[in-house]
């Protein structure tokens, strides 16, 4: 995570946005006097938002992680997709 003032982010807000966008990071924006803030790109935020919303049930937190375990443990197994891969279009 790269910390930069708030005045630095104001004036490099362009390039910033293009950062965060292209190298998938987050940067904690500082201010004087004021909380601080964090800036990432949507789809960071979406996929943040998503991670919370799986894991916000300890059940189904209890089943992905029985998943990955069965994956690292080479007891995955392919399936083909039943649906489109774009479900938007």
């Amino acid at each position: 995570m790269r910390t930069i003032s708030a005045t630095d982010f104001r004036k490099n807000m362009s390039a910033e946005a293009d950062r965060l966008v292209d190298d998938a990071d987050v940067t904690l924006v500082t201010r004087t006097g004021a909380s601080n803030f964090v800036v990432m790109s949507e789809a960071d935020f979406n996929s943040w938002r998503e991670t919370l919303y799986l894991l916000g049930s300890p059940k189904n937190a209890a089943h992905l992680l029985d998943s990955l375990r069965e994956l690292d443990a080479g007891r995955g197994e392919a399936r083909e997709l039943t649906q489109p891969a774009d479900m938007d279009a």
